[in-house]
């Protein structure tokens, strides 16, 4: 329902009904969270961590390029960090 929801506040391109609408959906994903036993802060601590150490990798990669940064370029340095990090 929170999804629907957020989807029409996109639809409207309002900045202020997106805002409201994707506060309820995380919201609600808090929630399905606390009913299946995983603890929202913990997961989302492990994904910002995740997120900084492949970004990281992204960063070397780019700046060994020879060419300015595209988005093909990043999301190809994105995918190789993914893979790195797969590896380990």
């Amino acid at each position: 329902e929170e999804f629907g929801e957020f989807k029409d506040a996109m639809a409207q391109n309002s900045a202020t009904a997106i805002e409201e609408e994707m506060g309820d959906l995380l919201f609600s994903l808090v929630n399905v969270c606390r009913h299946i036993g995983v603890d929202a802060e913990a997961a989302v601590g492990k994904s910002s961590a995740k997120f900084s150490r492949r970004f990281a990798i992204v960063e070397e990669l780019i700046a060994g390029a020879s060419t300015t940064p595209s988005l093909a370029l990043m999301e190809r340095a994105w995918q190789s960090a993914k893979n790195r990090e797969d590896e380990l």
